[in-house]
């Protein structure tokens, strides 16, 4: 038996219970003896009633004192264990002590680092355990495996039985090795974990869940699916114990964005590189800087087999490793608000084909005092740079001179090195010619196309890849809208009506004339949206190099707006004539996009092709359209990285090896795990898809493996912090409250733990206790009735006086 606050039981205890006796002795000697005539009578009646009268005052002060005893009692709050825990139907106490290992937990905060705290206050907890009686379990996991349910009975601490004399030094050697991930790991799956766990123990036992964490409002704000999930477990009967980790909220700055700008991802053309930073504190940092660099990442030549040997591995551990840094210029920020974003550009260019690593890491002095957590100051990426890429040109009419012109804009050779290289090639290419090895496919003046040319085209666009038509005098309204539109479930991005000549000039203009006043006041033929994928052609560099454009094929604008308007997904304007009509629309398709120029790629409807905007026109497009195949590789920390390969070029038991990061502090490792048979005549070997510690760490990796040939391949991807760990707000033990007004649970604050915790084991007392002391109240009352004067109803009509059990004082 055992007392949260054991201070009262002491001398203020003894104190308190005495005070009714004290009471009561001072009253006898306040009597006063008295002679009257009377007195044979009474004492005669005196000593027949005596010893029944001592007993109902001795009892009535007894009943007093025990009522003091018990509201002393109920103020210690009293626990039960051992043989007393039994008789009121508790005994063994099953401890589930979840700790809180994601990466919100490494911020470093001025009392040192909140999983730290975690580690001591699970030791705490220990040692308040080791003091109860009766017989107690314990299970001790980290948030990650709980949440991921990965826990093993052979390693893991899974209700085991505790032994009071070691159990403080096996749980602190236990927590010894305990690092925290920069995984992020949310309550809710680990409520779904606990509940599991639970589900496993014995019955009858008494359980209690110590959740340790830090309580970041991100998690637990506003949640109400976590809320219900402890609403469940104090309905079962689950004893909750929150203890909070963090002493306040941190502030923090991120590298949150790092990626290269959609273009052509080959040697030696520029790339234009965007940084974004995010200020997730409270207040405004000044002078942040981005260093940013990249690496070569080792290719795998045919003599290193998938599987290596040991020997190779202990000289290579992770060849991307050795390979130098080379720096880029570092971007500057004067200042970033609290909550906002920050972007910034630079230009890279790649020497030679293969992976690259880039990296971007904050610096500065507001490091030391406005960031708190480490992992999200780096970002990484990987980019595939190739030799060239390659791109598709459908020649709808030899005879006209498109296909020319957009070979010209995209390769114009000489000294000008734009990094595609095309293949041009009539309509009937597309029957049963692979598009997959094309980054884009432009499709010039092309009439109607077969079936399998149209299944083929959306196939393609569908799994990431890039169409863009221009039409002409071979565009017809009834195959487009039946085969490429189809009412907008096919890749033309808008229903046609027909060709129209855009009328010279409109009402009020000096088109035509010679008059140059007027002519410069006339309206631009072509406009273009500033905010859409071709915003660079809208910029002042390109103001009066508008191309004239004479016919155009017209599209339904009633139905194009009420798609756009049905769907967020649907098809945009990106330019448009002088009269409103659209002349570039745009749509994704699948993984993939589409994009329709409605006039001709050759000069017969426009003079685009002679102007200084087309080679832009075709760069920007070639951006756009090559975006969904140059995705940036990589995903947040514990996301599964998936290798899915032909089933054609693999054998059906291909082994594929992931190496994680390396740096001097992360030693390399690797995970072997076959692929298994998947949709689409695919074979698949997936990692983290359980177990997310296999993809937990910030950096690049690497998966290798082989084909029928044995010619090892190799596929890169980075993983970063989530940016929601970040965000470092937290909630105090108002904010707790709040959030969970109505559920039982006791809450811990860290600094308080200590005292606390002695709550942690046996049956509370406190409604025993309650109802025990209103029941002894009760009985006090009565008696109190039983052992007093009450004169009867004919006392008034005598002159003598009925002395019933009354004591007479002498």
């Amino acid at each position: 038996m055992s007392a949260l606050h054991p201070a009262l039981l002491a001398w203020p205890f003894a104190l308190l219970v005495g005070v009714p006796l004290v009471i009561h002795l001072i009253n006898l000697l306040r009597r006063r003896r008295v002679r009257w005539g009377a007195m044979e009578f009474l004492l005669a009646s005196q000593k027949k009633n005596r010893r029944r009268i001592i007993l109902q005052q001795w009892m009535l002060v007894a009943a007093r004192m025990a009522a003091v005893g018990l509201s002393l009692l109920l103020l210690a709050g009293m626990v039960l264990s051992g043989d007393w825990a039994r008789l009121f139907g508790g005994g063994e106490t099953h401890h589930l002590i979840v700790v809180d290992d994601s990466l919100s937990m490494t911020a470093e905060g001025p009392a040192g680092a909140g999983f730290d705290r975690a580690k001591q206050a699970v030791q705490r907890l220990a040692r308040q355990i080791a003091q109860e009686s009766s017989p107690q379990r314990i299970t001790l996991l980290p948030y990650t495996v709980v949440a991921d349910q990965t826990w093993n009975a052979d390693e893991d601490w899974l209700a085991q039985a505790v032994d009071p004399q070691r159990l403080a030094a096996d749980v602190q050697a236990r927590l010894r090795d305990w690092r925290a991930t920069q995984l992020a790991t949310g309550p809710l799956a680990v409520l779904d974990g606990v509940e599991r766990l639970l589900a496993q123990g014995r019955a009858g036992e008494e359980r209690t869940v110590h959740l340790v964490t830090d309580f970041r409002a991100g998690d637990w704000q506003a949640a109400p699916a976590v809320r219900q999930r402890l609403e469940r477990l104090a309905e079962s009967g689950v004893k909750l114990h929150l203890v909070n980790c963090t002493l306040a909220s941190e502030p923090n700055v991120a590298v949150s964005e790092l990626k290269l700008l959609p273009g052509a991802r080959a040697a030696g053309v520029p790339q234009m590189l965007e940084v974004a930073v995010t200020n997730l504190g409270p207040v405004a940092v000044t002078d942040v800087t981005v260093e940013t660099n990249y690496r070569p990442l080792a290719n795998v030549s045919s003599a290193a087999s998938a599987s290596e040997s040991d020997a190779s591995r202990a000289t290579s551990v992770f060849p991307a490793a050795d390979a130098p840094w080379t720096s880029l210029p570092a971007l500057d920020f004067a200042a970033i608000k609290p909550g906002e974003t920050k972007n910034g550009t630079l230009q890279v260019r790649f020497p030679a084909a293969g992976d690259y690593a880039l990296r971007a890491t904050l610096a500065g002095a507001f490091l030391g005092t406005a960031d708190a957590l480490a992992a999200d100051n780096e970002r990484y990426t990987v980019a595939k740079i190739a030799l060239d890429v390659p791109v598709l040109v459908i020649d709808g009419d030899p005879r006209d001179d498109d296909a020319f012109h957009v070979t010209t804009a995209l390769r114009p050779g000489g000294a000008t090195r734009t990094g595609v290289n095309v293949t041009v090639k009539p309509a009937t290419f597309l029957r049963d010619q692979p598009l997959d090895d094309f980054a884009a496919v432009y499709m010039l003046d092309v009439g109607r196309l077969e079936k399998s040319a149209v299944d083929a085209l959306e196939d393609y666009a569908r799994r990431g890849g890039g169409v863009a038509f221009f039409v002409g005098e071979n565009a017809h309204r009834t195959a487009i809208n039946e085969m490429l539109y189809r009412d907008g479930e096919g890749l033309f991005p808008a229903a046609v009506e027909g060709p129209t000549d855009l009328p010279y000039s409109l009402p009020g203009s000096a088109r035509g004339t010679e008059d140059a006043a007027s002519a410069n006041a006339s309206p631009a033929d072509v406009s273009f949206d500033r905010r859409g994928a071709l915003a660079r052609l809208a910029g002042e560099a390109y103001q009066g190099f508008s191309p004239h454009v004479s016919r155009y094929l017209a599209v339904d604008t009633a139905r194009l707006a009420a798609k756009d308007s049905a769907n967020s997904s649907a098809a945009t304007v990106l330019a448009r004539l002088r009269n409103d009509a659209p002349l570039v629309v745009a749509r994704p398709f699948g993984k993939g996009r589409s994009v329709v120029v409605l006039t001709t790629a050759g000069k017969s409807w426009s003079s685009w092709a002679g102007s200084l905007t087309f080679p832009i026109l075709l760069q920007e497009l070639q951006g756009y359209l090559t975006a969904g195949q140059v995705a940036e590789l990589g995903g947040a920390t514990g996301e599964a990285l998936e290798v899915r390969l032909d089933a054609n070029r693999y054998l059906a038991d291909a082994v594929v090896t992931l190496r994680t990061p390396y740096d001097a502090t992360s030693p390399w490792s690797k995970v072997e795990r076959p692929a298994e048979p998947a949709d689409g005549g695919t074979i698949a070997a997936t990692f983290a898809a359980r177990d997310r510690r296999e993809t937990g760490r910030v950096g690049v990796y690497e998966a290798r493996f082989a084909d029928k040939n044995g010619t090892p391949q190799v596929r890169r991807e980075a993983r970063n912090a989530a940016q929601r760990e970040g965000d470092l707000a937290a909630l105090d033990a108002r904010g707790v409250a709040e959030q969970f007004k109505g559920i039982e649970f006791v809450y811990h604050g860290y600094a308080e733990l200590e005292d606390q915790t002695k709550r942690v084991a046996g049956v509370d007392a406190s409604p025993y206790l309650f109802w025990l002391l209103i029941a002894l109240l009760a009985g006090e009352q009565l008696l109190g009735y039983l052992a007093s004067y009450h004169p009867g109803q004919q006392s008034s009509h005598h002159s003598g006086h009925r002395i019933g059990g009354a004591e007479v004082v002498r």
